[in-house]
């Protein structure tokens, strides 16, 4: 009798470490896909009209694909060497962001957003001018140098030029991507501001 009883419990025993296993292994797996991606809040203008929001985005998306592209990708793109996911957000709806749970919020021309309530920890990225002569290397120089500038590859997008908004929106993109591919990583909001903030 206390033989079957130790069977039965070393049983258990056995089902309930490989269950623990199990969980571990897919804490450990989702611990990993989150290492390798973050997410950005994209606000526009309330007053901005859909067609401008498209030339927006597409500017964002332009910059994300022009490195670490791979077959079967979820993702919106990559900045950084990391999966990428944008949420547009129309003005400063905060419900909406924290929704998103951001580690960037770019702020496109036109919004006066200087800061997020408690319940949002990101970093924010704001326009810079664009003359700035860094602004201009980031345009007339891609990530992947074989590919043409931004404006040629927005034209053949779109079929026009970009305006000044989607070459912000480009250039925030841009900023993103050096930050990210310098620390390796999208969690350290510390570091990735700093990142950020040699810009202004």
């Amino acid at each position: 009798m206390k033989v079957l009883l130790l069977k039965l419990r070393n049983r258990k025993v056995r089902h309930f470490l490989a269950l623990a296993l199990l969980l571990l292994a897919a804490a450990a797996s989702l611990s990993h896909a989150e290492a390798h991606s973050f997410n950005t809040v994209l606000i526009v203008s309330p007053d901005t009209d859909p067609a401008a929001e498209r030339g927006i985005v597409q500017s964002f998306l332009l910059a994300s694909e022009e490195t670490d592209q791979h077959a079967d990708q979820t993702s919106d793109g990559h900045l950084g060497g990391l999966d990428v996911y944008l949420t547009v957000v129309r003005g400063p709806d905060w419900d909406a962001v924290t929704a998103a749970d951001p580690q960037f919020i770019v702020i496109s021309p036109g919004n006066d957003v200087t800061a997020a309530p408690g319940t949002v920890s990101a970093v924010f990225v704001h326009p810079v001018p664009i003359g700035d002569p860094r602004a201009q290397g980031v345009l007339s120089l891609p990530a992947d140098t074989a590919l043409p500038p931004f404006s040629e590859r927005f034209r053949a997008r779109t079929g026009r030029l970009p305006a000044m908004q989607e070459q912000a929106t480009y250039i925030a993109a841009r900023r993103i991507d050096l930050a990210v591919r310098a620390q390796g990583a999208a969690d350290d909001l510390e570091e990735l501001g700093a990142a950020i903030a040699q810009w202004r």
